[in-house]
């Protein structure tokens, strides 16, 4: 098996505000760094806060509860309590 230099990515998690500007190569193949990676659908950010994971859910909530919204108009539509079981 072998590693594809051009898919692979490197992150550097720490406390610390003086991150180290590094760079690492496979193959003679400089490789990315990458900020938030995202790992089984979670997004990881460098100092392990969980914020920009915080963040996505957030955002995905309120796109859901605003379409739910909207299918249950005042006046047509479904009843809320139905459309939050479902």
């Amino acid at each position: 098996m072998t590693v594809n230099a051009a898919k692979t990515t490197y992150s550097i998690f720490s406390l610390s505000t003086k991150i180290p500007n590094l760079r690492l190569r496979i193959n003679n193949s400089l490789l990315e760094k990458e900020n938030y990676p995202k790992y089984l659908g979670v997004t990881f950010d460098p100092r392990l806060t969980w914020c920009k994971q915080i963040e996505t859910v957030q955002k995905n909530a309120v796109r859901r509860t605003l379409l739910l919204k909207k299918l249950a108009g005042t006046s047509w539509g479904e009843d809320m309590k139905l459309l939050k079981k479902t």
